[in-house]
């Protein structure tokens, strides 16, 4: 028997995969799936902290490869997806590893920002976009604004939050009234 973070379902649930002795589970009620148990925090901690992080062994920000190269397409792809919504204006990638998707989001003319826990992915991001621009941490530390943000996106990143629903308040405190929420899972 198990509890979905995102619904509070409670009951059998589908196993998708295992991941170093965690589950990965299927929500049949809201379709979210997510690690049980939860990464520690000490664990994070030790993940985020290495140069070894999985989204940075392939981008040390100075040159492009395949990979990147990749990345910057399917970045691209869904930018072009929310541009019939909102074209411009400030625009914050939750979960932005090195900054990747802000630079694709500069070049169609929004202002970008960024949140990254890694330190060493957002010194990265912060070379791409600026230090002012980025925070390393987590959204409940930073200082963005009430109402600033255009555009808020979350890519590959609400089935790694322990607590979605408290991450989502405070993503609508940040938004601006008419701004949106673009969520995806490509990988």
């Amino acid at each position: 028997m198990y509890k979905c973070y995102l619904c509070n379902y409670e009951g059998e649930m589908k196993i998708k995969s295992n991941v170093n002795g965690s589950n990965i589970l299927l929500c049949p009620n809201c379709t979210l799936e997510f690690m049980y148990p939860q990464t520690s925090d000490e664990e994070l901690s030790k993940i985020y902290s290495n140069k070894n992080y999985p989204t940075c062994n392939f981008d040390n920000g100075i040159e492009e490869n395949p990979m990147t190269l990749m990345k910057r397409k399917t970045f691209n792809r869904i930018l072009k997806k929310i541009l019939p919504y909102c074209s411009n204006g400030n625009l914050l990638d939750i979960g932005c590893s090195s900054g990747l998707l802000l630079e694709e989001a500069k070049l169609l003319g929004f202002e970008p920002y960024g949140m990254e826990i890694s330190e060493y992915a957002s010194g990265i991001a912060k070379k791409r976009i600026g230090n002012d621009r980025i925070h390393n941490g987590i959204l409940e530390t930073s200082n963005f604004n009430k109402n600033f943000f255009n555009v808020i996106t979350m890519i590959d990143v609400i089935e790694h939050v322990k607590n979605p629903i408290e991450i989502l308040k405070n993503v609508k405190n940040i938004l601006n009234n008419t701004g949106g929420v673009h969520f995806d899972n490509y990988s």
